[in-house]
């Protein structure tokens, strides 16, 4: 109830309102993936080849620039229009080992996340995972049309997707 309560805020205040949806009973993370691409589809009939979709989870903290950046780079007048994904590898994950201060220090933001790299609580890494991606929606719908209903309802069907998208020539990481 938290989360949601935080999301609806989150969608009051945003420049850009995302559409929250909610899938209830015991699914698996695509399971759930799966309602949220059919909603956007509705939601952007005949739009899709120019709908991009941002992933996240709810241990993720966004630079305040990661979804700006992402359109930039997305509605570059020289992005090739058969593009069908752009990948991102600029992830901070906290450091094996973290300090006494990173005990005490709860990562909130991306201050937060900032003032960690500086302390070495936190490492810069090249990350190749699905969450790194910004996907044309009708890409994300393909995905889902060419994948058996088992492997959708596999707990790690996100290593199927990240294959896939890697497949799919990304854009130049940026």
């Amino acid at each position: 109830a938290a989360t949601f309560d935080a999301l609806r805020r989150f969608a009051r205040e945003s420049a850009i309102p995302p559409r929250l949806i909610e899938s209830s009973g015991r699914r698996s993370q695509f399971e759930h993936l799966a309602a949220a691409r059919a909603a956007a589809l509705a939601d952007v009939r005949g739009r899709e080849r120019s709908t991009w979709v941002l992933f996240t989870d709810d241990d993720d903290i966004s630079a305040p620039q990661r979804t700006q950046s992402y359109a930039q780079v997305c509605t570059r007048p020289d992005v090739p229009g058969a593009a069908a994904c752009v990948l991102c590898t600029n992830v901070a994950m906290r450091a094996d080992r973290p300090t006494a201060a990173r005990r005490r220090r709860e990562l909130s933001s991306a201050a937060d996340v900032d003032a960690a790299l500086a302390a070495g609580d936190c490492a810069a890494l090249d990350m190749n995972e699905y969450w790194c991606y910004a996907v044309r929606l009708d890409a994300v719908d393909q995905f889902f049309r060419t994948q058996r209903p088992s492997l959708i309802a596999h707990r790690l069907a996100d290593l199927r997707f990240r294959q896939w998208l890697a497949a799919c020539q990304p854009l130049p990481r940026f």
